[in-house]
């Protein structure tokens, strides 16, 4: 009995040596020890949409482009229906991608959804200001410019004192090349906020646009006209300047002399 435990414990002590018994306890303690690795762009999970495009909003100001997208992202996942989330995610994507011209990238995919959303939040209720104003932007993101300058004209409309909404507004006018209109509404936004520098700049462009349009060159003479003029001119001149007319001077004819009557015939 003796021989049998000695035996016993002995071939465990060797299978222990090779690593048979004693694999699962290596590997156990391998993944102890392991350093995990973190996705550097990964965002942590919120409990709500508006807490999302808060934090998106510090990734994005902070040009941490793929973590603003992924928070973005949770905002659209935990309330389809923000435009906000929408616009936020299209601006985030703007900023991170790299796409030949011509090419839809996931910015157009989410400006889209968003002027999708806004249209919605106006069919509820066209006098929300906010509304129309977000709905222009996502347009000017899309590059539809007439349809961005309609929908900011709404918002301006709806909030006659609202600095942005003007600003914006010219902007899209600016784009019009309907650069007295564009006169008009960014000297009243500098008007309610004279430190309003994005409006200053773009009234100088508008009003450098506007000389460009109204600028008429002046009328040349018509070269047939000048011709004629010029004609007469050295005409007169040749008959009154001394010495202007250098031709020969041209010679009276003489007159011919009439033959004398023949004599008278003598009579018969």
């Amino acid at each position: 009995m003796f021989k049998t435990i000695a035996i016993l414990a002995l071939a465990a002590l060797i299978f222990s040596g090779c690593g048979l018994l004693g694999g699962d306890s290596a590997n156990s303690n391998a993944n102890a020890n392991a350093v995990p690795v973190d996705d550097p762009n990964e965002v942590p999970r919120f409990e709500s949409a508006e807490e999302a495009i808060r934090s998106g909003d510090e990734y994005l100001d902070a040009s941490l482009y793929k973590k603003a997208i992924n928070a973005y992202k949770q905002a659209v996942e935990l309330n389809e229906e923000l435009g906000e989330a929408h616009f936020k995610l299209g601006v985030a994507y703007s900023l991170d991608e790299d796409l030949p011209p011509g090419v839809e990238g996931n910015s157009d995919k989410s400006f889209k959804n968003a002027v999708t959303v806004y249209k919605k939040q106006l069919k509820e209720n066209d006098e929300d200001a906010e509304a129309w104003f977000n709905l222009g932007r996502a347009h000017g993101k899309l590059f539809e410019d007439k349809e961005a300058a309609d929908a900011l004209k709404k918002a301006v409309d709806l909030d006659e004192e609202n600095g942005l909404y003007r600003t914006e507004y010219g902007a899209a006018l600016n784009k019009l090349a309907r650069y007295g209109e564009a006169i008009k509404q960014l000297e009243k936004a500098l008007e309610l906020d004279a430190e309003n520098f994005l409006a200053e700049d773009l009234l100088e462009k508008a009003e450098a646009g506007k000389k460009r349009v109204d600028f008429k060159p002046p009328e040349s003479p018509d070269p047939r006209k000048a011709s004629d003029s010029n004609s007469n001119t050295s005409g007169n001149s040749g008959s009154s300047t001394p010495g202007a007319n250098l031709s020969r001077p041209r010679r009276t004819p003489t007159p011919a002399k009439t033959p004398p009557p023949p004599p008278p015939t003598p009579l018969q």
